[in-house]
Order: C-alpha cells, then sequence, then structure tokens
C-alpha cells in the first residue's frame, strides 16, 4: 500500500431533468439544447448516483448525452479524461484492429494495451479528506471486473498523472512481480455538450449495441439504435420562455398590495383585458413583477400518467384491469386507452384507441373483457377547453403462455432455468418475415434482443447471463407471441481480495 499526495480536479455536480417525451436521440438532443444546456453529461460516480436517483423507477432506455464519435483516444476510468502523460513500451499501442482496449502496466512500469478479459492483479486509488491518495493492490480480475471493485470499495482503478507518480505504482507492481491493470481505457464515444470527461458506466458488454448511449438496469449504460423513440435526460438550468402581457387594471385595488397579487395569481385563469385590445386566457405558473406590473408567464410541464395493469398473467378469457394514475387526479381529467402496436422501423409503439374510449372515460379504470393473447397498453389523461393532453404513459403488458399461429415463441433448451454459458435461443415463428424479441424485467425495464444479445432472422441467441424476465416475439404485422419468463443464472467463482497488512488472501463469503 503506497501514499502519494495529489491534486483532484473539481467537477460541480449536474442538475439532471427526466424529460418523458419519446423522441430519437437527435430530436431528445434538440429539445435539451433549447430547454436546458444540453442532454445530459455524466462526469463520475457521484453523478451517476444522482442520475439514478432522478430517474427513480424510470428506467427502460433513456437517453443520454453519449454518443459513438470517430477518434479513439486512451482516456482514464474516473472521468478525468484523455490521459496525457503516457509511458507505452516499444511499439504501443497498437490496439491490434480494436480488438486491446484496456491498458496494463506491466513489470518495470512500462505500459502494454491488451483484451480487457485478460486477467491480470489491479490498482484501486482512493482520495482521502487530507489530499493524499492510497493505492490499494488486489489479485487478478479482468479489467471490467477490476473497475467494479475499485469503483465499490474505493474511487476508482488507478491513474498515472506524471513519472513520479508512474514509479510509485510501478513499484508496488514489482514487489508483486505481476503485470497490474490501471485505469486506462480506449474508445470514441462523445459527449453532446464537449465535455472531455471519460466516465463510462456500461452494462457488461453492451457497449456495441448501437451509437447512442441510454440507461439501463440499474442505472447501467447500454449502446442503442439513435433512431430509437424513447424519454431522455437533460442537464442544466432551464431556459424560462417567458410571456409578458401587460395589463390595465380598472379598479381601485393596489395591485402592488402583496395580499392582493397573491389572490390574482392563484386564481386558475386569469382573465386580462386591456383598453382597445382583445381578451385571453392564461394558466399557471403565474409571477407578478411589481416594477413594471406585469404578470409573466411560464410554461407548464405536461405530466406523464402511470398505467398499471391487473392481473399481468390472466387466464384465458378473464378480464383485464387498467388503471391510468396521474398527478392531481380530481382535476377535471379524462382519460383515454390504448392498444401498443409494435413498429416495423424500431423499437418503439403506436397507438391504437381500443373501442369505448374514443371520447375518453371519466373513471381512470377501464376493464377489458375475453383477454386471450399477450398484448401492450397505454393510457393519457386530458382536461380542459382548448384540451390539455398529458403525455402518453409507459407501455405496460398482460402476458398469455397460450401459443397461436399469428406469433409463436419457442425456447431451446427448453427449460425455464438456464445456467453457466449455454447459449439460449428463442425463435419466432408465425404470419411475418421480421420479428423482434423483447423482454421485461422488474422492476420497469424493457429490453430487445441487441441489448441481450444478437438477432439473426427470426431467432435471438441469447448471450448475457445477467438478465431474467418475460420474453415474447413481436412481428411488423403488430402481433405479439405467447409470452415466456426465464430466469437466468451464472455460476460464478468466490471474490478475492487482498489485505495489504497481512499479506493473506480472503475469500469473500468464506467462514472466519
Amino acid at each position: 500500500m503506497v501514499w502519494l499526495q495529489g491534486v483532484i480536479p473539481f467537477i460541480a455536480s449536474q442538475q439532471y431533468h427526466l424529460i418523458n417525451g419519446s423522441l430519437t436521440w437527435y430530436e431528445a438532443q434538440s429539445f435539451c439544447r433549447l430547454k436546458y444546456t444540453d442532454l445530459a453529461t455524466v462526469n463520475n460516480m457521484s453523478d451517476k448516483k444522482d442520475l439514478v436517483n432522478t430517474l427513480g423507477s424510470h428506467v427502460t432506455y433513456i437517453w443520454i448525452g453519449l454518443r459513438r464519435g470517430n477518434t479513439h483516444r486512451w482516456m482514464w476510468s474516473d472521468g478525468r479524461g484523455p490521459a496525457h502523460y503516457t509511458r507505452w513500451n516499444v511499439g504501443e499501442p497498437n490496439t491490434n484492429k480494436g480488438s486491446e482496449p484496456c491498458g496494463e502496466m506491466t513489470v518495470g512500469g512500462r505500459w502494454n494495451d491488451i483484451p480487457c478479459g485478460y486477467e491480470r492483479d489491479f490498482a484501486c486509488y482512493e482520495t482521502r479528506a487530507d489530499g493524499t491518495e492510497r493505492f490499494v493492490i488486489y489479485t487478478g480480475r479482468t479489467w471490467v471486473e477490476s473497475q467494479e471493485q475499485c469503483r465499490t470499495k474505493h474511487t476508482d482503478l488507478a491513474y498515472i498523472s506524471s513519472a513520479s507518480n508512474n514509479t510509485a505504482v510501478a513499484n508496488q507492481a514489482n514487489s508483486w512481480n505481476n503485470k497490474m491493470w490501471i485505469g486506462l481505457f480506449n474508445d470514441a464515444w462523445m459527449w453532446s455538450d464537449g465535455g472531455e470527461t471519460s466516465f463510462r458506466n456500461w452494462l457488461s458488454g453492451s457497449d456495441s449495441g448501437g451509437d447512442c448511449a441510454s440507461v439501463a438496469e440499474q442505472g447501467r449504460w447500454v449502446g442503442a439504435d439513435c433512431n430509437m423513440k424513447s424519454t431522455f435526460v437533460c442537464h442544466g438550468d432551464l431556459k424560462v420562455k417567458k410571456t409578458v402581457l401587460r395589463m390595465t387594471v380598472r379598479s381601485d385595488v393596489d395591485v402592488t398590495d402583496s395580499t392582493i397579487s397573491d389572490a390574482l395569481l392563484e386564481k386558475d385563469l386569469v382573465r386580462h383585458t386591456t383598453a382597445g385590445t382583445r381578451t385571453g386566457i392564461c394558466k399557471q405558473p403565474k409571477t407578478l413583477d411589481q416594477k413594471s406590473e406585469n404578470i409573466i408567464i411560464a410554461g407548464a410541464e405536461r405530466p406523464q400518467p402511470v398505467l398499471t395493469v391487473s392481473p399481468s398473467w390472466p387466464s384465458p378469457g378473464a378480464s383485464v384491469t387498467l388503471n391510468c394514475r396521474v398527478d392531481h387526479p380530481s382535476a377535471g381529467w379524462s382519460f383515454y386507452w390504448y392498444k401498443a402496436v409494435p413498429q416495423k422501423s424500431d423499437y418503439s409503439y403506436s397507438f391504437e384507441l381500443l373501442p369505448g374510449s374514443e371520447n375518453g372515460t371519466e373513471q381512470d379504470l377501464f376493464i377489458i373483457d375475453g383477454q386471450t393473447h399477450t398484448a401492450g397498453y397505454v393510457c393519457r389523461a386530458a382536461r380542459g377547453d382548448p384540451v390539455f393532453y398529458s403525455w402518453h404513459s409507459k407501455p405496460k403488458f398482460v402476458w398469455s403462455g397460450d401459443m397461436n399461429s399469428a406469433a409463436s415463441l419457442t425456447v431451446s433448451p427448453d427449460s425455464v432455468q438456464h445456467f453457466t454459458k449455454t447459449p439460449v435461443s428463442l425463435s419466432c415463428e408465425g404470419n411475418s418475415t421480421e420479428w423482434r424479441v423483447r423482454m421485461f424485467s422488474k422492476p420497469d425495464y424493457l429490453y430487445h434482443c441487441s441489448i441481450l444479445g444478437t438477432m439473426i432472422g427470426s431467432t435471438c441467441t441469447i448471450t448475457s447471463y445477467r438478465f431474467s424476465g418475460v420474453f415474447w416475439c413481436e412481428s411488423e404485422t403488430g402481433q405479439f407471441s405467447n409470452a415466456v419468463n426465464i430466469t437466468m443464472e451464472c455460476i460464478c467463482k468466490h471474490p478475492k481480495t487482498l489485505d495489504r497488512k497481512s499479506e493473506n488472501i480472503i475469500i469473500a463469503g468464506a467462514g472466519q
């Protein structure tokens, strides 16, 4: 264990805003730049935690401001940006056609690029209150596993900023006589706001699914198709667009009196009349500029209702109850109910009004009789004149295990629980030539095959074992297949850590 004095760059924490509209990555970028600063940038683990708290349970492909660029760079895992100081071996880095994106320190303190899946000892660092940095050495893991342990127990994998810094860490590597992971990695991802931060939080193996980054399971990131429509997160202060209405008040009332102005502004609608001009209606929220006696109207945010379905696995022919919950439910909302129809062009859905919902319902409940197949549903709310609509809710699904001729799903091996690294194939069959496989995982995650594995033709082969949930097929013609609930388990070795004081290897979970 070695102690080093260091200076840590200060990066102010981000202010995040979850936007419940469904847009492509590029549309979301334009929206965020118009109303805030940009799509969300995540500088470090502190920002990552703030982002997860902002999202709450709404973690299903949510765009952030990371997109794949054209220029590869060597950077540091903790987010401090590109590696300005380097100490490569002769002929390195060679990247070997992109197959060696992780950096190791060899005996002697020189660096080499190798595949991230190799096992090496690794160096973590943490910053203490007095500004000193402690470097801790652990036994062999892959680069990704090493990063995970360093972030969990310390700050991150070690970074090297100077020759003296490199020598101090190299001395530890030499004492072990082993090659060692440091926090050096290579990629071409860029932040929308131009920030240099190199912080990444990928779900293992999921950065190749597309060219734009979205937040998925447990706050981890996945690469996704930039043209897929999804919710998104902006950062920065709201750029409030203000409408100024000049009023002539024909009254003896003093509008500069705080009691009078507060009463005026608390009204749900303000009717304003000026001499010789027309009458208009403005909705809250409102503020009063006392100097000019102008009312300033700020744009209201559009709410997104939350849809629940019960039961989610009904018996064939049973009734299903939809419930649409919106903020301030007593405020005169009407409710509209839709069937979700898979879109051919991307992973989104179009919405078709259900019979009996054309004019909306006063009740926030809607009952569907005779449910026989897997289906998706959506709701939204409306009120006022002219009508003000909420966003559509996120799709919620009712599942059936019964196969039908139009669309069916088969699983191989035919088991609901799968272990180790045996690939799992999910095959779609029916009245269509194009298919996609979807998966729902609690509490509210919705995935497609490219995140789980590979989709070739009508078969999805799953190679990731971090996922368990309900799987089904969707066709280009809008059909849903039967659903299958699958649990995937990974039989893993006990992790090892090193107590540097006693130089004993401690097996996590073992009796002591």
